[in-house]
């Protein structure tokens, strides 16, 4: 494997979350709800050297983002989500 290629999707999301130590035998330091769930459904959405946002992400940043964006069924949410190209 001294020459395999890795590709790499990455999805991000932005909002307000909840965020400490979760765990009863061994805690851990973590960030849980809805704009987690929908980073992680992005990124695996994303192909290989994609960026895909959401529009709470593209409001944010202004022209850093572009386009319409595409509508995605992701996992654990009833309606289609709108991700955009980074």
């Amino acid at each position: 494997m001294k020459n395999a290629d890795i590709g790499i999707g990455i999805g991000i999301d932005c909002g307000q979350t909840n965020f400490g130590e979760f765990g009863h035998a061994h805690r851990d330091l973590t960030a849980i709800g809805t704009v987690v769930n929908r980073a992680a459904r992005a990124q695996a959405a994303a192909k290989a050297g994609e960026i895909l946002v959401t529009g709470a992400v593209r409001d944010r940043v202004g022209d850093m983002v572009s386009g319409d964006g595409n509508n995605y069924a992701l996992k654990g949410f009833q309606q289609p989500v709108r991700l955009f190209s980074a």
